[in-house]
């Protein structure tokens, strides 16, 4: 089966690869070509090739509560600036904290501050119309149905903080997407939608093509990223590496219509910035896409290259 070129276009025409990159890895990173701030990894970002960005709610400097709303706007004016659209925000909270009472509050706490953030980010008022998504979404994994029914009392409290959570999200625009391998049993609540992390689904001997395919309109969000025959996280299509069926998979979010751009996740990857950069060569060379030249988008001139957008 041949995919057809505009599938793999943003909603909007853009003609870059349709993919975002996780921002916490790049600026965390302890690598020597680790950009080291949010506003260098931008930068790298954009002059990648890449056209939006996965905002954390976890990483100092990035959370919520360190960020004002002058600061929120400042952020929107940077990726405006550098071409760039916020895809949506990780909140990689222990799962296990929505059924702890000790942590519970500061669990749904973090969500909801998490779900706002998203909103200002990629559909604040400063946005014009071209420039926001279709529905950006709040990335997390929550405790699985079995987990809940061990914990009934505190599991009855959660679940209630949870539509609390959903109908916020669904008034402002945004979805929560549950990153659980059994996320489909949770997705009657408006607000709330499946998200995939192919490498989860392959490490756990399961298919991420078939749960795309299953999810179909409830998918709000999916990864891009594979699991190694090592056992690690890492790049796609990686020689000796590789277990993820890329074209099955993107073969499958075709087939359903997910538009939203695909979420490069370089958690836990040993050198984030190469290898978000060797994720974005790879699609491009697979699907046809055409990227800065390699000489102009050298791991070097990516950190200090001319910060302008493309014309």
């Amino acid at each position: 089966m041949v995919v057809g070129r505009n599938a793999g276009e943003t909603v909007t025409g853009d003609p870059r690869p349709r993919l975002a990159v996780t921002l916490a890895p790049l600026v965390e990173s302890a690598t020597a070509n680790s950009p080291g701030n949010a506003q260098d990894a931008l930068g790298a970002i954009a002059r990648m090739g890449y056209p939006a960005v996965q905002w954390s709610a976890t990483s100092p400097g990035l959370r919520p509560r360190d960020l004002d709303a002058s600061a929120r706007r400042g952020i929107v004016s940077s990726m405006r600036r550098l071409e760039l659209t916020c895809s949506g925000v990780d909140a990689w909270i222990p799962p296990g904290h929505l059924l702890d009472p000790a942590t519970i509050d500061r669990a749904v706490g973090a969500i909801e501050l998490a779900v706002r953030l998203a909103a200002d980010l990629a559909l604040g008022p400063s946005l014009s119309a071209s420039d926001r998504l279709l529905r950006p979404h709040v990335s997390l994994l929550l405790p699985s149905e079995t987990e809940f029914a061990e914990r009934p009392a505190v599991a009855s409290q959660a679940k209630d903080a949870l539509d609390g959570l959903a109908s916020l999200a669904a008034r402002l625009g945004v979805v929560i997407a549950d990153h659980a391998l059994d996320a489909m049993q949770r997705t009657t609540r408006d607000g709330f939608g499946v998200g995939i992390d192919p490498a989860l689904w392959v490490a756990a001997g399961r298919d991420p093509s078939a749960a795309a395919t299953t999810a179909a309109g409830h998918l709000a969000a999916a990864r891009l990223v594979d699991s190694f025959r090592s056992g690690m996280r890492g790049p796609i299509l990686e020689p000796g590496e590789s277990r993820l069926d890329v074209t099955a998979y993107r073969v499958a979010l075709d087939l359903i219509g997910f538009r939203s751009p695909l979420v490069v996740d370089a958690r836990q990857w040993r050198d984030p910035l190469a290898g978000v950069e060797t994720t974005i060569r790879r699609w491009a060379e697979r699907w046809g896409y055409e990227l800065p030249s390699p000489g102009s988008s050298s791991l070097g001139s990516i950190l200090h290259g001319d910060p302008r957008p493309r014309h």
